[in-house]
């Protein structure tokens, strides 16, 4: 998160995750994290610009948003050459849920995108023709991505493989090149983790093995539902046309390209069966990636639509590509084409319908995140606009007080670390600290009613600390320290 005087900043403690915000000032260097701070950096250029943070951050992925769908085009429009898959491609990715998402909320998963895409567009150009710039701007693209986001290492494992499988050259040339691009896309990542284990002793996340359980399935089984709109019918009716939807994909994909095969292999063909395979090659190391982050390192991973998101557009120019193979092989067909265009066309209303009824209309009438009439119609957040609060606030709820005050409030200490899934064996210690702090700078103690598990609860601190209740709201309370 970032506020209004620089680059945002979270702080990491022993079993303690600190979501605070702090400035990038005096020239003093903080720790953002073990993970890779491009987004961050980025973003608070507008701070030093003088501009509203969250405003810019808003705006940028808003254009990242354009950009991301029209790299997308962009690879689709060059390997089909196809105007129906071209605006069916635009359609499907415009009225996403989870494109939507993504670049509605402060988060990094719009640049990792673009650069992701970028990457890709430019690799698949050098396998054509080998010129160096095209190298150049994919291992740049995939180290600035990796750089974003510690999954990034995926994109860069399918480069290397796809250079030394799937590109022209000659066998040295072909382990220079993949040499050079693991070497430029792992470079800032590795002065980072340097920088971090010289400073702070330590580069990544804490190696603590926790097994992933049924949980993580089913939420990877709701997300892919959610792509085929299954989320309308019950969980266990969705899990069987799930995969049906899946097999009988596979089994045409399949079907496709024996038809195509035997009907003559050209330049087209091979050229989209190379984009096919990388395609899936990273499908596989960006889901092993996420999977292992979630045995080895974050307890509490999640694997929704945010996560997934690179491999739905993955897959679904797959699909395109196979649509295309398709269409060419019954060119001279009129009917069967026909039939592809009706079925595309049905599809396409089908997801618009949905889209409009069931998506479009809810956010419209409830917004999103703490721009949602829940959050705006706070009684606690309206309470405290009231009070005109000058007093340092103490919180359960640090963004909602950041976003709406534009206070820096200070975090109660986490019982838990929900990343590593480990006990803060400081809480008790830090808890006293904060309460202490608190009396002396008779500061206000504001809690939402979260019910986290590994925060301090109401009652909790009712019992064992001598509060005086300022007020009780529909849903929190305000407190001091007696």
């Amino acid at each position: 998160m970032i506020n209004g005087k620089g680059l945002s900043i979270l702080l990491d403690s022993e079993g303690n995750q600190l979501n605070i915000f702090l400035p990038l000032r005096d020239g003093e260097l903080y720790n953002v994290f073990p993970w890779p701070p491009l987004f961050p950096l980025v973003i608070s250029i507008f701070g030093f610009l003088k501009f509203d943070l969250i405003e810019s951050a808003r705006w940028a992925n808003a254009v990242l948003f354009g950009a991301n769908i029209a790299l997308i085009l962009l690879i689709i429009r060059k390997y089909t050459r196809s105007l129906l898959l071209i605006i069916f491609s635009s359609i499907i990715f415009i009225t996403s849920i989870h494109m939507f998402q993504i670049h509605t909320y402060v988060w990094s998963e719009p640049l990792f995108l673009f650069l992701s895409l970028l990457g890709f567009y430019f690799l698949f150009c050098f396998l054509e023709n080998g010129k160096i710039y095209n190298f150049l701007i994919s291992s740049l693209s995939f180290s600035l991505a990796f750089f974003t986001r510690t999954i990034g290492i995926s994109l860069i494992a399918t480069g290397v493989i796809a250079i030394l499988f799937f590109s022209r050259l000659k066998i040295k040339n072909k382990i220079i090149y993949s040499l050079s691009l693991a070497g430029i896309g792992l470079l800032p990542s590795f002065i980072w983790n340097l920088k971090n284990k010289l400073l702070f002793g330590y580069a990544t996340s804490e190696f603590l093995f926790h097994p992933l359980n049924l949980d993580t399935l089913k939420e990877i089984i709701e997300t892919v539902s959610i792509w085929f709109h299954l989320y309308l019918v019950p969980f266990k009716f969705s899990i069987i046309l799930l995969a049906i939807i899946l097999i009988t994909i596979t089994l045409a994909s399949i079907y496709i390209s024996l038809k195509t095969k035997r009907g003559g292999i050209n330049n087209s063909y091979k050229l989209s069966s190379r984009i096919i395979n990388i395609l899936l090659i990273f499908i596989f190391f960006y889901m092993f990636s996420l999977l292992s982050a979630g045995i080895f390192f974050i307890a509490n991973i999640k694997i929704d639509g945010r996560a997934l998101i690179p491999v739905f557009i993955s897959t679904f120019i797959v699909i395109v590509l196979f649509i295309k193979r398709y269409l060419d092989y019954f060119k001279d067909k009129i009917v069967v084409k026909s039939i592809i265009f009706i079925l595309c066309g049905m599809l396409t209303f089908f997801y618009l319908a949905i889209i409009i009824i069931f998506c479009i209309k809810g956010s419209y009438e409830e917004s999103l995140g703490y721009n949602s009439r829940e959050w705006l119609e706070s009684d606690t957040i309206n309470e405290l606009k009231s009070m005109d609060v000058t007093e340092a606030i103490y919180t359960n709820n640090p963004y909602a007080v950041y976003f709406f005050l534009d206070k820096n409030p200070n975090p109660f200490p986490t019982k838990i670390n929900i990343y590593k899934n480990k006990n803060n064996i400081n809480y008790t210690k830090d808890l006293n600290r904060i309460i202490k702090e608190i009396r002396e700078k008779n500061g206000l103690i504001v809690l939402f009613d979260l019910r986290q598990y590994y925060l301090a609860q109401e009652k909790e601190l009712i019992d064992g600390y001598e509060l005086i209740l300022v007020k009780d709201t529909r849903d929190g309370s305000i407190y001091r320290v007696k």
